[in-house]
């Protein structure tokens, strides 16, 4: 299995996201993210976006989970090209499953069986 943690500052295309790899931890914020419509995606929200691409599959568990995680946020999981996403899987904020103590914490996270050669594109965005 595999890990990332992602913040939620980083790439506002879909088109042009930051690469992670297993193991990897990045920290930011939303707060910079505009509302990024000229992908398929239209509903107005604030994202970043972030791929992945294992060379064996397994599973992949990618989340936003930090004590500084302050703001309710999701994961959306997709593949395919930015013009025709795929969507594969979701989740939405749940300190609990980030083993959080408090309802402060809007962290999200998501696991999913990744392919080999397959490459996911994970976006990060708060309402």
């Amino acid at each position: 299995s595999c890990s990332a943690r992602l913040p939620s500052v980083g790439p506002d295309t879909c088109a042009s996201p930051q690469v992670v790899s297993c193991g990897s931890s990045v920290i930011g914020q939303l707060h910079t993210a505009t509302a990024n419509d000229t992908d398929s995606i239209t509903d107005g929200n604030p994202d970043n976006w972030y791929s992945i691409s294992v060379a064996q599959a397994t599973i992949i568990s990618a989340s936003t989970c930090h004590a500084s995680t302050n703001f309710d946020n999701v994961l959306g999981l997709y593949e395919g090209s930015c013009s025709a996403l795929n969507g594969l899987s979701g989740s939405s904020s749940s300190y609990q499953a980030c083993a959080l103590t408090t309802s402060s914490d809007y962290p999200a996270l998501m696991s999913w069986v990744a392919q080999a050669g397959t490459v996911y594109r994970i976006r990060v965005y708060g309402y």
